[in-house]
């Protein structure tokens, strides 16, 4: 830095510009700026990547689909529910009916989809099972997805209140008794479906299907999450918490190729430590008709809620 000329106590401190001493900066001094210059820069850099990790951190687990022109394709009648502070319905789906009413009315599953798409012609042979199973079938999508509102985009929070809204419009304005109900849910949405029948223990049974059961650890793998602090920025995690101590009769199905990766190692820990009562069904090949078979013998042997008409003979691999 420049150096000024010895000063008498009453002068006035001047500088020759003229003097070499004057334009000596020190390099010390030049390499501290820089580095601090370059470290800050660094830190609001990564502050700032941080910052949009956590906004669009939800994109990691959830892949929504927005057409509002697709639908299952199944004889079905559109319904909507779910109101904001305006009365507006935010939510779109499809109520799959059956025959009878009163004493004679049909079961009612609630289902909540997985995270992915949005509910369309793909869903149709599972809505198509359990109709052929003779109960009526809700199908929604959730706020964010298809033919609901499309904002706020769809987070955890925003599903699960989602699924208690369909909960409210099928043991309000339909009048379904809730002893009446099964929670399904699938992927994602076996988070959302155990969560619910946490809050709702008077529903008749709740069914998991290829539960999502480590969306954390699967976030963690991913490359481009492996610079973010996790723990601190990602929190769509969907944990299955309370399983082990839910009483309600559940159905645990595992279907489809199972390559023991660490999401199928950690869903299969988990439905071994469900509490009872439970039925456990692994379908390697994710055969339709086993599908069906053990819903239909986990409906009649832990519900009683099928009616005698539609009873097929029992899946012996079961347990």
């Amino acid at each position: 830095m420049a150096t000024p000329r010895p000063l008498s106590r009453n002068s006035k401190p001047t500088y020759n510009r003229q003097d070499p001493a004057h334009l000596v900066v020190d390099p010390k001094w030049l390499v501290k700026v820089f580095s601090l210059t370059t470290l800050a820069a660094f830190v609001c850099a990564y502050l700032a990547m941080c910052f949009l990790f956590w906004q669009g951190s939800w994109q990691l687990v959830l892949h929504p689909g927005r057409n509002p022109s697709v639908k299952t394709g199944l004889p079905t009648k559109d319904v909507r529910f779910g109101p904001d502070q305006g009365g507006r319905p935010q939510l779109t789906g499809e109520f799959y009916a059956t025959a009878g009413t009163g004493k004679d009315a049909a079961p009612t599953v609630l289902y909540l989809r997985p995270g992915d798409g949005q509910l369309d012609a793909h869903d149709a042979p599972l809505l198509q099972m359990l109709h052929d199973l003779g109960m009526n079938v809700l199908a929604f999508d959730y706020r964010g997805c298809g033919r609901s509102g499309q904002t706020p985009h769809p987070s955890e929070q925003r599903m699960q209140q989602d699924a208690e809204s369909a909960w409210a419009y099928l043991t309000g304005l339909q009048g379904t008794p809730a002893h009446r109900i099964v929670i399904y849910g699938a992927g994602v949405g076996a988070s959302l479906a155990n969560r619910l029948a946490i809050e709702h223990p008077e529903a008749a049974a709740l069914v998991l299907r290829n539960a999502a059961a480590d969306v954390t650890g699967t976030v963690r793998r991913e490359p481009r999450s492996r610079v973010f602090p996790i723990a601190l920025l990602f929190h769509d995690r969907f944990k299955l918490d309370g399983l082990s101590t839910l009483a309600m009769p559940k159905l645990l199905i595992d279907a489809g190729p199972n390559d023991l990766g660490p999401e199928d190692r950690v869903r299969q820990d988990l439905y071994r430590s469900a509490g009872l009562p439970k039925m456990t069904v692994e379908l390697p090949t994710g055969d339709p008709a086993g599908e069906q078979k053990a819903l239909n013998r986990f409906l009649d042997d832990r519900t009683g809620l099928l009616p005698a008409a539609v009873l097929l003979p029992q899946l012996p691999s079961a347990k």
